[in-house]
Formats: C-alpha cells, structure tokens, sequence
C-alpha cells in the first residue's frame, strides 16, 4: 500500500479541471464557483479544518450575497478497501460537507442540493490498495439560477372506463325489532351481470333504527322484480367484486299486502365512496341509489336505513323452477 497526500488540502476546480470536471460542464452546465476538497483521513468522513477554509474562501464568499443558487457535490476514495465501503465512505463525505456549508460556522441558505454522487474508487486510476489523496475528496459545484428540470417519469397510462350492466332483485327477507328503537335487516338479493347472464345470491344482514314492540316483525319481503343499473369502473367487474361489499338499506315507510303496497319500497346505496375495491377502481354506479319493490306484507316504520355487508352465497333453489333431478 502507498499512502500519499496530494500537495493541496483543497483547490479551485476552475485552475486544475480534469476529465470527470469536463464532462460535468457539459451535462450541468458552468457553475459559478467549483472546489474540490482533497486529504480525506483514510477511511474517514470528516472535514479536516483546511477543508473549512477552502470552504469559506471559494463557496462562502462568492455565494453569501447570493440567494437564488443550488449545489451538487461528488464524493470520491482511494482505491484502498472494498469497492462498497468506499462507495458508502464516499456519499458520507459528501453528507458532512453539505452539513458543514449549511451548519458550520460560515454558513449559506442553499436554495437546493441537488445531488450528491458516490464515485466511490471507481474513478481513481492509481493501483489497487494506492492511498492517494487526491482521491479522497469531494467536489462542489454552485450553480447560479433554478436547477435543470429532473427527469420525470412518463405517468403510466391509466386502463379506458369500462361500462357494464348489472340488475338487482330482492329474493326475502325481513325486518324485525330486536330492542325498544333498533331494528334487524336480513335480506337476500340476487344480482345479475346482463352481458353474461350469470347470477349470485348475496345476503344482507344490517342494523337500523325502528318503531316496533321487540322481537315483533316490522317488514316481510318477498320476491321483487329486477332492476337495472351500470357500473362505469377502471377494471372489468364480475359478480365476486360486490362479495364485502358494504351497502345502506332503507325501506320507505309504508303498508304492503302481496305485491301492492303503499310507498313501502327498498333503497339500496352501495355507497361507493366507502368501499375500498371500488375506489381504487374509480368505480361509479348509476343510478346510485336503487329503488326496488317487493312482494310481501306487514308495514315498515324504519326511521333510518341501515347498514351491513353483503355476503356471497350459494343460492336456494327456486321453487318456481321444476327439479328435473
């Protein structure tokens, strides 16, 4: 191993620019002042106190007056030691020297650092385990005016809105008062996707606020008919996509006898904004609140709606249908 320092603990770039400063011109530009700081201890980050003046001499007094200018610093380390560690002892060096110009005894309001290099001892042409210190440095370069532009990464190309229709029937259930002034809501809705025709049961068990005696039913419901609506989403949805989904269910108050009532029909909000998998997919539904009517008697005295998941189940069978089995 040879350990030697170089004949300056700091230098104007500007008198000695060497190959990396050339290209660094190029690329970013002339800055106004430019050191390089040179006689790092051997596996030390620490300025040595002729790095605080070359400091003050060549970036504190050109700068002090100035308030619109940005700095980038490379660090650099001898050959000696692993190829990673000089990597790391690099950026450290050029951590304290940012400290130093920001914290130290002269120090500037810098508008922006804007980068900070690790050559590391990829740079430095000397034989491997060579200490030169003219490679444990850093270099500062203060440019005047607002810093170039970064390179912004092109925004991924959102997929087009894809609308689909859906339909919606209520299968049964009802509402039962379960304390003096809250209500129980278990129903069952089938859903179907119109484009495939497939169809999943769903149940629904919510809480909401009720008139009635407890334990007496409030509100039977039968079988309704479909009712239509769309869904414009991100992402193509199937059935499994409404499974969790938390929905508010209201019923208007009223008196129903078999398929006549009077108001007595249900609302259902899938309350769009409160479910995760719909607003990641930027999902709407129109309409957004979905009236439908069913069969059914008893009179409803709901005075809120209430609120519940739906949950993703086998069907029942429709008696409706022969059992060719």
């Amino acid at each position: 191993m040879t350990k030697v320092d170089y004949k300056f603990d700091f230098e104007n770039i500007f008198d000695n620019p060497d190959a990396e400063d050339e290209k660094y011109f190029a690329g970013n530009g002339m800055p106004v002042c430019a050191l390089r700081l040179y006689n790092f201890i051997t596996g030390d980050d620490k300025l040595i106190e002729n790095h605080k003046l070359g400091i003050y001499k060549y970036i504190f007094l050109p700068l002090r007056s100035q308030v619109d200018y940005w700095i980038n610093l490379v660090g650099y380390a001898s050959k000696i030691g692993d190829r990673g560690y000089n990597s790391d002892l690099s950026i450290r060096r050029c951590v304290e020297v940012q400290r130093e110009i920001l914290t130290g005894r002269n120090k500037l309001n810098v508008a922006e650092f804007r980068k900070k290099v690790a050559r590391g001892s990829d740079a430095s042409t000397d034989a491997a385990d060579d200490d030169f210190g003219y490679w444990r440095s850093v270099k500062i370069y203060a440019h005047k005016g607002a810093p170039p532009p970064p390179n912004i990464e092109p925004k991924p190309v959102l997929p087009a809105f894809i609308t689909q229709k859906f339909a919606i029937k209520m299968v049964g259930g009802r509402s039962i008062s379960i304390f003096k002034m809250f209500g129980r809501d278990n129903y069952l809705f089938k859903i179907k996707n119109m484009e495939t025709f497939d169809t999943a049961c769903f149940f629904y068990a919510g809480t909401s606020v009720a008139a009635g005696g407890p334990g007496s039913p409030v509100s039977i419901a039968g079988s309704g008919d479909w009712v239509p609506f769309t869904t414009s989403s991100r992402f193509k949805l199937a059935l499994k996509d409404f499974n969790e989904l938390n929905i508010a269910l209201a019923q208007q108050p009223g008196i129903s006898a078999g398929s006549n009532s009077v108001f007595g029909n249900f609302m259902v909000d899938f309350q769009q904004n409160k479910n995760k998998q719909f607003a990641v997919r930027e999902t709407s539904i129109n309409p957004s609140t979905i009236i439908i009517s069913a069969d059914g008697m008893g009179f409803s005295t709901a005075l809120t709606a209430s609120n519940g998941n739906l949950k993703m189940m086998d069907c029942p069978r429709d008696l409706s249908e022969p059992d060719w089995a």
